[in-house]
């Protein structure tokens, strides 16, 4: 279930300015697995011309190594400021919501939905190829063994004799260091 603010009171009068607490759970179409509900804070001001919306979100996210494929938990923070076009307010005090180029997901009518922004926002927030440490290992590319559980049996794999002559460059440079 998503969240959403109803706005119409801030829509309607400029230079309002609302802060909200921020605690519901991941949602259901995100990219990402969540361990814990999202929380943070938004502000939410009327600029005249758009709804400015200013915050912080921080949830806690599961992932896969990227160098062994074990499971490991990833703190993530997205920070916001986004600008959203609010509708033109006519002399009755009607809202007209002509706004120009895409329609957004996010300010529909007189709801902002904070699910779809802490979706879009902490999605970019994921790291693209998370490690469970930086000493990880990985997996050994011929059996797969996790290698940070210890040495596989494969053989050392040989050089490539395309290669031999930047084999040899190498060890030349490794003879003239020790000197």
């Amino acid at each position: 279930m998503r969240m959403k603010l109803e706005i119409s009171e801030i829509i309607h009068r400029v230079g309002h300015q609302v802060t909200v607490d921020i605690n519901e759970p991941c949602p259901a179409d995100a990219d990402f697995r969540c361990t814990a509900p999202i929380h943070g804070k938004l502000t939410l001001t009327n600029t005249s011309h758009h709804l400015l919306v200013r915050g912080d979100l921080a949830t806690t996210v599961v992932a896969e190594c990227a160098r062994c494929l074990k499971e490991v938990l990833i703190p993530v923070k997205a920070q916001i400021e986004e600008e959203f076009p609010l509708p033109k307010i006519d002399a009755r005090g009607a809202a007209h919501w002509e706004i120009e180029g895409e329609p957004s997901t996010i300010v529909e009518d007189y709801t902002l939905d904070t699910g779809e922004l802490a979706r879009q926002h902490l999605s970019l927030a994921v790291p693209m190829a998370p490690v469970c440490d930086d000493a990880c290992q990985g997996l050994c590319p011929t059996c797969g063994k996790n290698l940070n559980e210890g040495p596989c049996e494969c053989p050392v794999a040989e050089i490539d004799e395309r290669l031999a002559g930047l084999r040899a460059l190498l060890e030349e440079s490794e003879e003239e260091g020790e000197e």
